[in-house]
């Protein structure tokens, strides 16, 4: 890995940065309960069509609810839905840090944007992604068709950028295109593979104020 080349990351923000659509809705929804493996699946098709932009917000949000054999009764659990985004555990200091070293950060979602940004600011990650630097997916067509408007408007560049997600299939992606990319596993691997690319200092272990 070619270290210091590297000088802005774009972070797939669902399942890296917060907690998924799916799972966010999942723990409204049916709160006693794990999916099983079907539900599971389920919820990421769900997620998938509400990144494409298929799914309106209220459809994604029936089809949820329907999904945890609930009913949609004009209780105002859509609009809890955002309070409900919560950050990965870990990631705020992993990127804090990263903005204190001058390092660009930028955030792609699936999410839509009127609950990904006040769940931002709540969380207080909008420090680390002010609105412009947030590209919700739906609003181009959903991925990959987001990475090559990005790539064609320069905010990401080949060589510079490093593509930050859990998902192998969007990482290929973004390889296949040029763009250095990081499979995410949990905050403190990610805090040590950064080590690797000379983001962060190399350690063997993270330091204390970093995360588990």
């Amino acid at each position: 890995m070619t270290a210091c080349r590297i000088n802005h990351l774009i972070f797939w923000a669902d399942g890296v940065v917060v907690t998924p659509p799916g799972r966010t809705a999942w723990e409204l929804v049916a709160p006693a309960r794990a999916p099983d493996g079907k539900e599971q699946l389920e919820l990421h098709r769900l997620e998938q069509g509400l990144a494409d932009g298929t799914l309106s917000p209220d459809e994604f949000y029936v089809r949820a609810i329907a999904l945890g054999k609930g009913s949609p009764s004009g209780d105002g659990l859509m609009e809890k839905l955002p309070e409900r985004i919560a950050p990965i555990p870990g990631m705020p200091d992993v990127l804090e840090e990263l903005a204190c070293r001058s390092l660009g950060l930028s955030l792609v979602s699936g999410y839509p944007r009127q609950w990904l940004i006040p769940a931002l600011k709540r969380c207080g990650l909008s420090r680390e992604f002010p609105e412009e630097q947030v590209w919700i997916a739906a609003e181009h067509g959903g991925f990959p068709q987001i990475l090559d408007v990005l790539l064609e408007r320069g905010r990401i560049v080949p060589g510079r950028s490093l593509w930050v997600d859990h998902h192998s299939l969007r990482t290929a992606a973004a390889l296949r295109r040029g763009v250095d990319a990081a499979v995410f596993v949990h905050a403190r691997q990610f805090y040590r593979d950064l080590g690797l690319w000379g983001l962060m200092p190399f350690t063997s272990s993270p330091t204390p104020s970093s995360p588990a």
